[in-house]
């Protein structure tokens, strides 16, 4: 090819670059993937809002930013944390209205303003509260267009909550704009994993929304769901009908769609709801196969997807979205399962929440510890963390490794705790007894050992063992106590001579 047709096409290919379209698509095969955006400094967060607003800034070298971060003292665990209802939803943003006239970069201009707008009416709703705060939420916007979308393509919307908690998960708002968006559109209330519930406060939970005028459905995505749908399969043999259900029943994968579907015409069934309730667990039961990725981890989900079940039926599942919420902590967040528990740094606020709820007969017989009552969540960490030979430097016990694996024992149901509705309260368990322990003269640790001197055979004059009591033997000294350990033992353990303390001094008399 002649050099000036090669310039040529150059010149053309890179014409053609600049002349790519403005606008996005919202798909899961094109473009960067999406990262949800719950928790974020100050500086980050300015930014944020910055380029919302599309902001122009000058660097100013006399100005210094402070990033600070929120601590939540053990003084806001209170004995209210048992029952966990001192929370209130806020919210939700709404998509702005558009027309067919409306172009791409003109809605999503609008779609940023919306969004901004509505993350300042959090900060003043926060700021007029003294003693809750606004709860880390979704900050990415293409999060929550892909909320929009899934209302807007459904008929029939189910919020997914965890059973054990159902307020802490719903969203009263969401049910009003679902309202605002088409009178038509139906929601449905769906309490997810309600085989760890007991059966009495299940029927408590259904009285309560049956007040509130709330549809729901227990339902379960577990393992077990294959044995209920064998249960099911025998009741039909025995002719039960499906109307003389309890409050309390567990649906069977093929009433769920039963309730939710219409035979008459095609329906698009959207799931919405909090990261790790379990709702691509609920599409995988339903379309009979894994067709979604579920992972422990909160916010497997990235993009909205759509699944044909049948030629009437589509599904459709929506990334998982922390809505904002005023809560007093947010160690109540941990213990729901909605953040992270691999990338916590306080781990023993949300411990401290699990001493006050869960029994400490259970405590004891899954991790094989005496408790004897209710104690602290420093005092359960240490003794798992001892039981297991969970240690960091020095012999003290990891009570971050301990805590974190308490964390996913209770958010997975192995330390089982259910609430219940406004107006029931759980009886608090007596606190243990403290145990005595050695009391130890703490002057003793200041005191210095008597000096032994020693000449070997080669007349080299050495000191035997004779030292103070370093730092660092105070405190194995101190944490053997605590472990319950003999004192006296540990003591001449630490202060027994070793040839390797022997410091060799030459005489220099001696030839």
């Amino acid at each position: 090819m002649p050099k000036q047709e090669v310039i040529g096409a150059a010149l053309i290919r890179n014409k053609n670059k600049r002349k790519g379209p403005k606008s996005k698509l919202h798909t899961t095969e094109e473009g960067p993937k999406l990262k949800s955006i719950i928790d974020q400094n100050n500086l980050d967060e300015f930014m944020t809002l910055a380029s919302l607003a599309n902001r122009q800034f000058t660097a100013e070298r006399t100005f210094k930013i402070v990033s600070e971060s929120r601590i939540v003292g053990k003084s806001e665990l209170h004995a209210k944390s048992i029952n966990g209802q001192n929370y209130r939803a806020l919210r939700l943003p709404r998509r702005p209205k558009w027309t067919q006239e409306t172009t791409p970069e003109q809605l999503n201009e609008l779609e940023n303003l919306a969004f901004l707008q509505w993350r300042k009416e959090l900060a003043e709703t926060e700021e007029s509260e003294i003693n809750s705060s606004v709860t880390p939420y979704e900050k990415n916007l293409d999060i929550w267009r892909q909320l929009w979308r899934v209302l807007e393509r459904s008929e029939v919307i189910c919020q997914i909550v965890d059973a054990r908690n159902p307020l802490f998960f719903r969203n009263p708002d969401l049910e009003n704009y679902i309202k605002e968006l088409s009178p038509e559109k139906s929601f449905v209330l769906i309490l997810n994993k309600a085989d760890l519930v007991p059966e009495n406060i299940r029927n408590l939970w259904a009285e309560y929304f049956e007040r509130e005028g709330v549809d729901i459905m227990y339902f379960s995505a577990y393992k077990e769901q294959e044995l209920i749908d064998n249960d099911m399969r025998r009741w039909n043999q025995f002719g039960e009908k499906f109307e003389n259900r309890d409050k309390s029943y567990i649906y069977s994968s093929q009433e769920l769609l039963d309730r939710l579907s219409n035979p008459s015409k095609h329906v698009n069934i959207g799931f919405v709801g909090y990261p790790n309730v379990g709702k691509s667990s609920v599409i995988n039961v339903l379309m009979g196969e894994k067709r979604v990725g579920v992972a422990a981890q909160p916010g497997k989900t990235k993009h909205l997807q759509t699944l044909n079940l049948s030629p009437n039926i589509t599904l459709c599942d929506c990334p998982g979205l922390v809505f904002p919420s005023l809560l007093s902590s947010r160690a109540e967040m941990v213990t729901c399962g909605v953040l992270p528990i691999d990338q916590l740094k306080d781990i023993l606020s949300p411990v401290e929440i699990i001493c006050l709820r869960v029994h400490s007969s259970l405590l004891e017989n899954l991790y094989g510890i005496q408790l004897g009552g209710r104690v602290p969540g420093t005092i359960l960490l240490q003794k798992i963390a001892n039981h297991r030979s969970f240690t960091i430097g020095s012999g003290l016990p990891d009570e971050s490794k301990a805590g974190k694996i308490v964390l996913k024992d209770y958010v997975n149901g192995k330390l089982l705790y259910c609430h219940l509705p406004p107006g029931f309260e759980t009886e608090l368990e007596p606190e243990a007894v403290e145990e005595k322990k050695e009391i130890v003269d703490p002057i003793f640790f200041s005191k210095e050992v008597e000096t032994k001197l020693g000449v070997d055979k080669e007349g080299g004059i050495f000191i035997e063992a004779g030292h103070k009591l370093t730092k660092k033997e105070r405190r194995e000294l101190k944490f053997a106590v605590k472990r319950g350990e003999n004192f006296n033992e540990k003591l001449q353990e630490i202060t027994k001579p070793k040839e390797s303390n022997g410091v060799i001094i030459k005489n220099r008399n001696i030839s």
